[in-house]
């Protein structure tokens, strides 16, 4: 059976991807955080929120507090300075199990089937494949980040995970051992979440949907203010649907580094040296089918905690 890790930095869709990954049952051998869209204390505070919300504590292990070299820079902006909208949700601390990048390299060793979901700046997984890159070489990772031949949303160059730490990014496509896919801003920016998906699910599970409803707000008026749009692109979920459904979904296998000069920071830029490592890289989607799905699964009442 395939076993989990989420490296997150909580953050309104990477709470949604969270949420997701417990509508399906996933098993999760813990969450590494890594500071992005908010600093790491408000990303464990965050993992209490969700934990209250879904009445099951989900182990947490702690990663780097910034980008490896660089200075850290986050997205109150669009997330809200709590990272969920301002929607000041109730939380209770839990005791932490560990220190993320021993956890993941731990987890990689031990297990014959692993998949890691990494929604925020690669700095942990950098970091672990510094310290034993070999660990890695039976896993998947399904990272969200970079943007190809669309624009940035952050820079004109680049997503927000790729600029806020370029070089952790550039490390690990060039050096992951296993499995590796990249779910970018092109694909992300094809699947528009908006409140009608939100008020369906709330008729089917009305808990679920407040929440969605509270954590999106802010997050929504931010497209609406940056992208023109009446919803938000739900960047960080959609690498479990790759996982998921991967009959809705396109790819192809190129070479990628990403650049960590200023004037370029965290563009995604195609190798074609030869014997470059490849990736998936994902480009196309079916709008339709994807939310259908998204709304049936977080439409389904749990037995546990908040989500009644």
């Amino acid at each position: 059976m395939t076993k989990f890790i989420i490296d997150t930095d909580p953050g309104v869709d990477d709470a949604i991807a969270l949420v997701l990954a417990r509508q399906e049952a996933y098993p999760i051998l813990g969450l590494s955080l890594v500071a992005g869209n908010v600093h790491l204390e408000t990303a464990k505070t965050n993992v209490f929120r969700l934990a209250k919300f879904l009445g099951r504590k989900l182990p947490i292990y702690l990663g780097s507090p910034g980008p490896i070299t660089r200075p850290l820079e986050t997205a109150g902006e669009i997330h809200g300075q709590d990272g969920l909208g301002e929607s000041n949700l109730p939380y209770e601390d839990y005791p932490v199990s560990g220190e993320a990048v021993d956890f993941l390299i731990r987890s990689a060793q031990e297990e014959e089937d692993l998949c890691i979901f990494a929604l925020g700046p690669l700095t942990n997984l950098a970091l672990a494949l510094r310290k034993n890159p070999q660990a890695f070489e039976g896993s998947r990772l399904i990272i969200m980040g970079g943007a190809y031949q669309v624009k940035g949303n952050t820079s004109d160059l680049a997503e927000f995970n790729f600029y806020v730490d370029p070089e952790a990014a550039d490390e690990v496509l060039r050096n992951f051992p296993g499995d590796l896919d990249l779910v970018p801003l092109d694909l992300t920016s094809q699947c528009i979440f908006s409140k009608r998906e939100i008020a369906k699910i709330a008729r089917a599970n009305p808990a679920m949907g407040n929440f969605l409803e509270s954590i999106t707000r802010l997050y929504m008026e931010a497209y609406a203010r940056e992208e023109g749009i009446e919803g938000c692109y739900i960047n960080d979920p959609m690498t479990l649907l790759v996982y998921e459904r991967p009959d809705l979904f396109s790819y192809e296998r190129l070479a990628f580094r990403v650049s960590c000069q200023e004037e370029s920071r965290g563009q995604l830029l195609r190798r074609k040296d030869q014997g470059a490592k490849t990736l998936r890289i994902y480009y196309k989607l079916k709008e339709k089918e994807i939310l259908d799905y998204l709304v049936e699964a977080m439409s389904r009442k749990s037995d546990q905690g908040g989500n009644q």
